[in-house]
């Protein structure tokens, strides 16, 4: 508390804005030119809706000129699961909704190589920010019964178990990471609000350390919306999405119709990619399977 002219006063909530520019600013901008952490993905991200009648002409343009990207070479395609947390009143929907420069979003994942779920004593979790045109994701494997515990509100311990789970992490960037994660999840009460599954395929052009060009196009994307979106709520989206990309989200977006592109660089995109791209007539677009999600189940379009 603070003592302002005789009186005590709470201090003011920190808001999502605020955090997610403090996170930036010592993971992004001071970050950039010092870490090689192969669990750091500081990168520019593109992301194209297209018509899935332009399917197998971008197939064909990405096994010409790039090789699939799974840990197992035998792999075709990865069914992906994803799971968003935020707050009752969708503090991380608004937080994306306000075009903030520094943007952050918390989530799991998981992965079924060709559909398969595979067993394991771990689960990802995922803390990705977002500054300007520049995006750091940064990932741990979490004890299964950690996270379990994590979705219900308790913080993640730096235990020995996760340290050894997360051998390619130096300790003292683990910790500290944790610790912002853990100040999120307190501070804006997250829990689990959404879950998410498509078909992703991938792509890389073999650059070590994830330091070259990856695409990824998603199909199908499904959804599960975990907790009731207040009344409020959903009028205040349904009244924004006149004037914001959520409504442009779902109207340019079908699961039936079309797919979603991501192109992941550093700066530098291929002539053969910009060919595609130009000859197409594509256009970059803002798409967030969370928020997409949010909007069509808060909106019922």
């Amino acid at each position: 508390m603070h003592k302002n002219n005789s009186q005590w006063t709470n201090p003011a909530p920190i808001t999502a804005e605020e955090f997610a520019k403090s996170y930036a600013e010592r993971y992004i901008i001071e970050g950039l030119m010092k870490s090689s952490d192969t669990s750091l993905f500081k990168r520019f991200e593109d992301k194209y809706i297209i018509p899935k009648s332009l399917r197998d002409n971008l197939v064909k343009a990405l096994e010409k000129n790039l090789k699939t990207d799974y840990p197992d070479s035998k792999t075709k395609f990865n069914l992906m699961r994803s799971t968003y947390f935020d707050s009752s009143n969708l503090d991380m929907v608004k937080h994306h909704m306000s075009k903030a420069t520094s943007r952050f979003k918390l989530r799991t994942r998981e992965y079924a190589p060709d559909g398969k779920m595979q067993k394991t004593d771990f689960a990802f979790l995922e803390i990705k920010a977002k500054h300007d045109d520049i995006t750091d994701k940064f990932r741990i494997k979490v004890p299964k019964d950690d996270m379990e515990a994590f979705k219900k509100g308790a913080p993640i311990t730096p235990t020995v178990k996760l340290a050894k789970m997360n051998p390619n992490i130096a300790l003292p960037d683990l910790v500290k990471r944790i610790i912002d994660i853990n100040q999120a999840l307190e501070l804006f009460h997250l829990r689990p609000s959404c879950e998410t599954q498509y078909v992703r395929r991938a792509y890389t052009d073999g650059a070590v350390n994830d330091s070259g060009l990856r695409v990824t196009f998603d199909e199908n994307i499904k959804y599960n919306v975990l907790d009731v979106v207040p009344t409020s709520v959903s009028n205040e989206l349904n009244k924004a999405g006149d004037n914001n990309s959520l409504k442009s989200m779902i109207e340019s977006y079908s699961p039936k119709e079309h797919i979603v592109v991501e192109v992941k660089h550093h700066g530098t995109v291929p002539d053969w990619l910009n060919k595609f791209v130009n000859d197409n007539k594509l256009q970059k677009a803002t798409f967030s399977k969370y928020c997409y999600s949010i909007a069509k189940h808060a909106t019922g379009k």
